[in-house]
């Protein structure tokens, strides 16, 4: 047992880097999800269809409301939430888009019952959102140009680095695909635009002798513990 003065309290935020802050820090987000749904705003997609209220992942939140004054109601919601548990929000990295009728409209920052305000984004602005710049209309081919050289850049330092074969796995898993897999469910990507970008994949991964030209490509989809069964074909001479 460790003596009482040597505890360490704990009064606001959590460590960076500890296993378990990602998970205490989504436990203390998780009731504001609850809060927003039960407030009955967002944006209906059509006519009966699925209401939009939020978009949450990990920090990033995106809200989403029909009116100016239910904006204001779901941002009043999540300050009072932040304020509860002692987080501040990231105003700075804020931003409003105002749509109506399908074309941008220009307005004033919206305020909140505190004195600070939020950014509103103009026609020629853009604001990103989980690695995404976000607008109306936004060149899907541009998207994913930025986006596949974020990722590449990212596959070529983590190749250059000095880590084991074990340790660049993990760290291609956690922050090299989600770049990719952030816009799988907003970019529409062709089987062909996928097909090419597997290619220089591998292309880049066998010019840092990570991937052998002749090996099984099939085996760098597959887990680490599963093995890997190759079928030979013999035939009589």
């Amino acid at each position: 047992m460790m003596a009482a003065e040597n505890h360490m309290r704990i009064r606001r935020g959590i460590f960076q880097g500890d296993c378990l802050s990602p998970i205490w820090f989504c436990l203390s987000l998780n009731p504001l999800s609850t809060l927003l749904e039960g407030s009955r705003r967002g944006f209906q997609l059509r006519r009966r269809g699925t209401k939009v209220t939020y978009l949450l992942y990990v920090d990033d939140l995106k809200l989403f409301a029909s009116s100016r004054s239910h904006l204001m109601e779901l941002l009043n919601v999540t300050c009072d939430f932040s304020n509860s548990i002692r987080m501040e929000l990231g105003t700075d990295k804020c931003a409003v888009l105002q749509v109506a009728w399908g074309r941008v409209a220009n307005s004033e920052g919206i305020g909140l019952s505190m004195p600070i305000n939020i950014k509103t984004l103009s026609e020629a602005e853009t604001h990103r959102y989980l690695g995404m710049s976000q607008n109306i209309g936004i060149d899907e081919a541009d998207m994913k140009q930025s986006v596949c050289g974020v990722f590449y850049a990212r596959l070529t330092k983590l190749l250059n680095s000095l880590l084991t074969g074990v340790n660049k796995t993990h760290a291609y898993n956690g922050c090299i695909m989600p770049v990719l897999m952030y816009t799988f469910a907003t970019l529409r990507w062709t089987q062909t635009e996928l097909n090419a970008l597997d290619r220089k994949f591998r292309t880049i991964m066998t010019s840092h002798r990570m991937h052998h030209p002749r090996s099984s490509v099939m085996r760098l989809y597959l887990p680490r513990k599963q093995p890997c069964f190759h079928a030979f074909t013999m035939h009589n001479r």
